[in-house]
């Protein structure tokens, strides 16, 4: 299905990610040659670090707690940036992920940029089969406060019980919906945060997340054929999420 083109988008971030099963014996160590190649076109290069966190529960209030130790934050993969275009790409052992930041571009622009850094991922560290694919798309909606009524703008608002006052304070609505005829899923999340005074605006953003576990080989065309349904699972999630007056803030 054709979709209206938007001169002025409301994507914030669109992203492809792409899940491996490692080949056995792969270290972090075995990233280095990928960082040093990926750096040329990517020149900031960041550690990515995994945060671990201990919750103690106790019934007794009198039972001693134990002592934070310090403990050393590992890294995991490498984060790749660049200003132009702007693109970041997160690496790590079992996973690639390729995002483009604002001002998006096109589809295409993304997916040939995901290939030829997936293609540099498979020479370096061989992976050895792909579990997982997805492309996630995150948009910011600025409607105008004055007069807003929510039906106006979106095909399913959150609602607010008949009891109660009939105002938002805020929302955050996520559902969940299986495609029978590409086993992805697909969520839909709605977030409302806090109006901009100087805009005269409520920004909500939409996030469509489309993904699918999977059992593909490196080297296959399954993935980029899943990922070519997966854009318009996306596209279809968001066209039907806000009405036709949403569009006309974004022509």
């Amino acid at each position: 299905m054709n979709y209206p083109h938007l001169p002025n988008a409301p994507i914030i971030e669109g992203l492809i990610n792409i899940r491996v099963r490692p080949r056995p014996k792969l270290t972090l160590e075995n990233l280095s040659p990928f960082r040093d190649k990926l750096r040329y076109s990517y020149p900031t290069v960041r550690d990515l670090q995994e945060i671990q966190a201990q919750v103690v529960i106790s019934t007794d209030p009198n039972t001693p707690q134990p002592t934070p130790q310090p403990v050393p934050i590992p890294r995991v993969g490498y984060r790749f940036e660049r200003a132009s275009p702007n693109f970041v790409v997160h690496a790590k052992r079992e996973e690639l992920l390729v995002s483009r930041l604002r001002p998006y571009d096109t589809w295409e622009s993304l997916l040939a940029e995901a290939k030829t850094i997936w293609a540099l991922y498979c020479e370096f560290l061989n992976p050895e089969a792909i579990t997982r694919l997805a492309t996630r798309f995150i948009n910011r909606v600025d409607l105008p406060l004055e007069g807003l009524d929510f039906d106006d703008y979106l095909a399913a608002p959150a609602l607010i019980p008949k009891g109660l006052s009939q105002v938002f304070d805020h929302f955050m609505t996520r559902i969940v919906v299986p495609d029978a005829e590409s086993g992805a899923r697909v969520a839909i999340a709605q977030v409302l945060e806090p109006p901009n005074p100087r805009s005269g605006t409520l920004p909500i953003l939409i996030d469509i997340d489309v993904f699918k576990e999977v059992d593909f080989a490196v080297d296959s065309d399954k993935p980029w054929e899943l990922l070519a349904k997966m854009r318009n699972l996306k596209n279809r999630a968001f066209f039907d999420s806000v009405t036709e007056k949403t569009l006309e803030l974004f022509r």
